[in-house]
């Protein structure tokens, strides 16, 4: 009588199981337009990011957070022209080799406000530019929360 019972029940799970879920994340790979995620383009993905990360928790500190949402991978991070942040052979050793699409990464700057002066550019494998945009206070690493890549230049 048991048996009886069970077999339907197996029956409806295994229908069950074979319907393809109406929400699933997609993690994809490779280089990317928005984030896979969300699906938010770059502008409103770094904006998310900026207000779901407390920077207020860093201010002062010798460290910031980097957001990459170029949609690819950086492979390195320079300020002025000589001066890597991150990349093979970052100022700072413990700074990352490189910095993750659609990630937001923690990075040391201790030191890093007597070098960038001008300019803080990554790079991409495939040579492609892109400009940051330093969230702070008054302009320094010491007083910044984000640093920002968005756009290829």
């Amino acid at each position: 009588m048991k048996r009886l019972f069970l077999i339907p029940l197996l029956a409806a799970a295994m229908a069950f199981a074979t319907v393809p879920a109406k929400a699933q994340i997609n993690l994809g790979a490779g280089d990317s337009k928005v984030d896979p995620v969300t699906q938010l383009p770059p502008e409103q993905w770094a904006q998310l990011a900026t207000k779901i990360m407390n920077g207020k928790s860093i201010v002062g500190k010798p460290e910031i957070f980097v957001i990459n949402a170029t949609g690819v991978e950086l492979s390195a991070v320079t300020c002025d022209g000589k001066w890597q942040l991150v990349g093979p052979k970052p100022y700072i050793e413990d700074a990352p080799n490189s910095l993750p699409a659609w990630k937001i990464t923690l990075v040391p700057t201790k030191g890093f406000d007597g070098y960038c002066k001008t300019a803080i550019l990554a790079q991409s494998d495939n040579g492609a530019l892109y400009k940051a945009a330093l969230v702070s206070v008054d302009g320094t690493f010491t007083n910044a929360a984000f640093l920002v890549f968005r756009l290829a230049q």
